[in-house]
Formats: structure tokens, sequence, C-alpha cells
């Protein structure tokens, strides 16, 4: 399972450090005073992008039922975090999003000119969510691997 999450997390650091640079570059919204708050960052959005995507991967039983519940997820988690519009978040539920924890991240670099300290309790919970959901593949995958074999 590592092997398959790593590029998808190579690939969501990419993704991000990408988007951020392009929107400084073009939009010169300002990344804040701390590099090193902005890696980490990054680094922990993208386990949370990668284990909820092995996770999905692992619940899904096609790769076109796994594309469409993936985005799926993703429309909701991004509309009841505020993503999608600011002024509409579900109290309870955006505080379990990885979208509303990795906007309160960059919320404290880019606009309050935080560091690590101030991005800890969001980065801890985004690798988190990445940890839990990896953790729940695991399981999803051998629980399947189980019942192959005994069939």
């Amino acid at each position: 399972l590592i092997g398959k999450a790593l590029p998808f997390f190579a690939i969501g650091v990419i993704q991000l450090a990408f988007v951020l640079g392009l929107c400084n570059a073009i939009f010169d919204v300002p990344l804040g005073n701390s590099p090193l708050a902005l890696i980490v960052i990054i680094l922990c959005t993208a386990l949370a992008i990668a284990g909820m995507g092995i996770l999905v991967a692992a619940l899904a039983r096609n790769e076109t039922q796994a594309g469409v519940v993936a985005v799926f997820i993703v429309l909701a988690m991004a509309a009841v975090s505020g993503c999608l519009l600011p002024q509409v978040k579900v109290p309870g539920i955006s505080f379990i999003t990885p979208h509303y924890w990795a906007m309160e991240a960059h919320r404290a670099v880019f606009l309050e000119a935080g560091g690590v300290a101030d991005v800890a309790a969001s980065v801890a919970i985004l690798s988190a969510i990445g940890v839990v959901a990896s953790g729940l593949a695991v399981v999803r995958f051998r629980v399947d691997e189980t019942k192959e074999f005994f069939a």
C-alpha cells in the first residue's frame, strides 16, 4: 500500500506547491513569512490526501466507482468545510475534513504571518487523518485478502 500511496503523495506535494507558487506569481497572493511552515502544511496535506485516496481505493469495487466516489467526497467535504463558500461551514462536520484544517493552517501562515508553532494543531490533525485513513485501508485490504484466501 505504501508503494501505491507514495506516487499520490508526491503528486499531492507537487500540485499544492505548484498552485501556491502560481497564485503567488500571478495573483500576488502572499505566502507568509515562514517557508518551513508552508512546507510542513504541504507535506501533511498531501499525507491526508494520499491516505484518503488509498482508503477510497480500498472501499471501491472498481476503478470507475473509486473515481466517482472520490469526486463526490472531495466536493462534499469542500462544501461543508467552507472551501467552496467561506461563509458556509457546517458546524461540527467541517472539523472532520482535511479541507478545513488545511485552510486553517494556510490562513495562519498567509494572513497572520504564523510559523510552524502556529500551525502545529492543524498539521497534527491533517497527519492523523492521513494515518487513520491509511490504517483503515490496510485493515480493509487485509480483510479482502483473508476472504479470498479462505474462499
